[in-house]
C-alpha cells in the first residue's frame, strides 16, 4: 500500500503549490517539499513533511521495512 498525505487546510498557506484535503502519494509531496529546502525556504529547515502540517494514512505498519528479513527468515525458518 502506497503511503498517502493530505495538507491540513489550516497550513495552506505555507504550501501555496499544494491543494490542502487531498491526499496524493507522500513521496510526491515530499519531493516537492525537498525543491523548497533546497531553494533555502526557512519553513522547511528540520523535517521534510512536518506531522503538524499533514494527516498521513497508508504505508507499512510501524516498523516493517520492505526486503529486509527478520532473523526468523534469515535463518530459513520462517
Amino acid at each position: 500500500m502506497i503511503r498517502e498525505a493530505l495538507l491540513k487546510p489550516e497550513y495552506a498557506s505555507l504550501y501555496p503549490e499544494m491543494v490542502p484535503g487531498v491526499w496524493q502519494a507522500a513521496a510526491d509531496i515530499a519531493a516537492q517539499v525537498m525543491v523548497r529546502m533546497q531553494q533555502g525556504d526557512a519553513h522547511f529547515e528540520h523535517r521534510i513533511m512536518n506531522e503538524q502540517h499533514f494527516e498521513f494514512r497508508g504505508g507499512l505498519p510501524t516498523g516493517v521495512r520492505r526486503g529486509v528479513r527478520s532473523r526468523l527468515a534469515d535463518r530459513g525458518g520462517g
